[in-house]
């Protein structure tokens, strides 16, 4: 697998995926796996996260990364002649997802105001905030920078993480046209009597952490070897845990159950909240960083009521006529 060709997210992420099936094959030789051992492992069951010992199936998204790290490694197994052409190699490089698409599970209103109202720490404001307004991926959320957050102009300016090639490219996310120009005019039921607050932390914390190598305090990191000679400074597993826990002692702490909610939930919101709020599909799909509609309507949970509220904030009392209607002619 050629290194160049990869973000260092990619490369982290292709280290657990391997690292995770070693465990599973447990020492058998590479020549004796079968197609039905890696659907095994694709498909295993995962701890639930939740404190105790229950087991669930692993997320659609994480099932398809790592079905295709399998493809790749078993495709370079094969060029590098580790492995024989066989029936069962073949199937293996050639296998496609079995797994539905995830649904959308963006926070109910009533649950985030219960969490943003409460009394936040400045650095779990931020954090937070970043996520539900501005669709921050956990693994972006740990690796901005403080130099990255361009306060004069209210920028993200930041590597996205994917494995698409203009997925991987520097994103200019402008959290202030997001807030001012989308949000603030129209999303008066998710906590945005408390958003001047939010931009005023965002905008301290840059300034007061300069020269640090990460933003969030979350994030501790540590210097990986993406080949013989070159490493990056990134975070690593243990932070993604960091945030995990950090989110289950805040809903814990408001009297919610500590799965109510999980970090990815809180961008599927701020797809769902920038389709209630009237923003065109094409702008919705660059400040998500998508490369097609079809993934932004796939992030944005598109109920009859959220139909009904994005056509009011296009269209004003009219917008409520033909939502009841169901006019296709808007």
């Amino acid at each position: 697998m050629n290194v160049e060709e990869n973000s260092p997210t990619t490369i982290a992420s292709y280290r657990r995926t391997l690292f995770k099936l070693s465990n599973w094959l447990d020492g058998a030789n590479l020549t004796d796996i079968t197609y039905n051992d890696l659907d095994d492992f694709v498909n295993r069951p995962v701890r639930a996260g939740d404190g105790t010992t229950a087991t669930k199936r692993p997320a659609s998204n994480t099932s398809r990364r790592q079905l295709m790290t399998i493809k790749a490694f078993w495709r370079w197994l094969i060029d590098v002649e580790e492995i024989p052409v066989s029936k069962d190699s073949k199937r293996i490089r050639r296998k496609k997802a079995q797994i539905p698409d995830g649904v959308p599970t963006p926070v109910d209103d009533a649950t985030w105001n219960l969490v943003w109202d409460s009394d936040l720490d400045p650095d779990d404001r931020i954090w937070l905030g970043m996520a539900y307004f501005c669709g921050f991926r956990r693994f972006e959320l740990l690796w901005i920078a403080p130099e990255e957050v361009l306060v004069d102009e209210r920028v993200f300016d930041f590597l996205r993480k994917g494995k698409r090639t203009s997925a991987r490219k520097r994103h200019r996310l402008p959290y202030g046209e997001i807030i001012e120009e989308h949000l603030r005019p129209r999303m008066h039921t998710i906590g945005m009597h408390r958003i001047d607050e939010w931009l005023e932390l965002v905008e301290w914390l840059a300034t007061s952490r300069r020269g640090e190598k990460f933003l969030s305090p979350l994030t501790v990191g540590e210097e990986v070897a993406l080949d013989r000679n070159t490493t990056v400074w990134m975070p690593v597993e243990r932070d993604n845990g960091r945030i995990n826990r950090r989110l289950e002692q805040l809903l814990v702490g408001v009297g919610l159950e500590r799965n109510a909610f999980r970090p990815h939930d809180l961008r599927d919101s701020a797809a769902t909240n920038l389709y209630r709020a009237g923003t065109d599909l094409l702008r919705m799909a660059w400040l998500m960083n998508h490369d097609k509609l079809d993934t932004t309507r796939g992030y944005a949970q598109v109920s009859a009521v959220y139909e009904a509220e994005r056509s009011r904030n296009l269209h004003g009392k009219q917008g409520d006529e033909w939502a009841k209607q169901g006019d296709d002619s808007r």
